[in-house]
C-alpha cells in the first residue's frame, strides 16, 4: 500500500485538466484504486425519510396587486435539471443530470448566492429509502493543518489526501468560473457511482461546517411543498450581483462594516485554503473600492 501524499492528489488533478482524462497510465491507475480501497471507511448510510434542501434565485416575474413580484419556481423547475440541459457542476459532467441538495434551508439559500433584496424558491427533498454514501469530510485534517503539511513536510497519511480531495469539492468557483476545475471532482463522483454507492457528502462551499449532497439518481428523494423566501441576511449575499443591482451609499456602508466584522472572524478561524481566503478578501477590496466610487 502506497501512503499518497496531498501533494499526490494535486498532480492527479493536473494530470486529469491537462494530460489525460479518459484512460489512466499504471501510476494514477493504482491513486485511484486506493483511493475506492480508502472510500470504504467512508461509506456512510443515511436513513430514508432524511430531509435535504434545494433552492433557486426567483428571477421571473409575477404580478400581484398590480406590482410586479418575484415569480416562484414550479415544482417541475426544482428538481434535477433534465440531462438535455444538465450544465457542467461540481461532481457532474454537461449532458449527466444529478440532484445536488444541502442539508438545512440556510445552507441551500447560501449556495445559490443570492443578492439582497431578491426571493429564493425553496425546495425540500425527503430521502424515500435507505442511501448509501460516501462522506468525503470523514476523518480530515484541518486545512491549516494540510497547509503546514506541505510547508514543512510533516509526515503524510491518507486524512491529508482526503482534506485534498473534500477541498476541491468545496472551493469557490465564480458562476463564469473555469470548468475544467471540475473535471477532477467530475472523475471522482463518476468513480464512485461505478463502485455502486448512491452520492456524496462534501462541504458546503459557501456555508462552512454544514453540508451538501449530490444525489446519483434523483428518484431517491421525493419532493415537498414550496416555499419562499426573502435575502436581507448578509450571510447569503453575492457582493458583485447586489452592488450591480443598485443598493445606494449608506447600505453598502453598513454591508461593508459587516463584511469586514465577518472577515476579521475568519481570519481567527481554521480557512479552509489560501484560496478561499484570497476571495474573501478580494471580496471585501472590491466592495471598498466601489463604496469609495459612490
Amino acid at each position: 500500500m502506497v501512503n499518497y501524499k496531498y501533494s499526490d492528489w494535486e498532480a492527479f488533478c493536473n494530470y486529469l485538466i491537462s494530460d489525460n482524462r479518459y484512460i489512466l497510465n499504471k501510476k494514477w491507475q493504482d491513486f485511484v484504486d486506493e483511493i475506492v480501497r480508502l472510500a470504504k471507511t467512508r461509506k456512510v448510510d443515511i436513513d430514508e425519510g432524511a430531509v435535504y434542501w434545494r433552492a433557486r434565485i426567483s428571477e421571473d416575474v409575477r404580478i400581484i396587486d398590480g406590482e410586479p413580484k418575484p415569480k416562484l419556481f414550479e415544482k417541475n423547475e426544482m428538481g434535477a435539471p433534465p440531462k438535455d440541459v444538465a450544465k457542467t457542476g461540481r461532481a457532474n459532467p454537461a449532458g449527466i443530470s444529478y440532484l445536488y441538495l444541502s442539508e438545512d434551508e440556510k445552507t441551500a439559500t447560501a449556495e445559490v448566492r443570492p443578492y439582497i433584496g431578491s426571493k429564493v424558491t425553496l425546495a425540500p427533498f425527503t430521502l424515500t429509502k435507505k442511501t448509501i454514501v460516501i462522506d468525503i469530510r470523514r476523518n480530515t485534517h484541518s486545512p491549516l493543518q494540510l497547509l503546514a503539511a506541505k510547508e514543512n513536510d510533516f509526515k503524510e497519511d491518507e486524512g491529508l489526501l482526503w482534506t485534498g480531495i473534500n477541498l476541491w469539492f468545496s472551493l469557490p468557483l465564480k458562476p463564469d468560473g473555469d470548468k475544467l476545475s471540475y473535471i477532477p471532482t467530475q472523475y471522482i463522483a463518476e468513480l464512485f457511482k461505478n463502485e455502486g454507492y448512491d452520492g456524496i457528502v462534501f462541504d458546503s462551499v459557501q456555508r462552512r461546517g454544514h453540508a451538501n449532497l449530490v444525489l446519483f439518481d434523483s428518484s431517491r428523494a421525493e419532493m415537498g411543498a414550496l416555499k419562499e423566501a426573502d435575502i436581507l441576511d448578509i450571510e447569503y449575499i453575492d457582493l458583485q450581483t447586489s452592488i450591480e443591482r443598485g443598493l445606494d451609499k449608506a447600505d453598502l456602508l453598513k454591508k461593508l462594516k459587516n463584511m469586514k466584522v465577518i472577515l476579521d472572524s475568519l481570519l481567527q478561524q481554521q480557512m479552509p485554503s489560501e484560496k478561499l481566503l484570497l476571495l474573501t478578501q478580494t471580496d471585501l477590496k472590491t466592495l471598498e473600492k466601489l463604496v469609495k466610487k459612490l
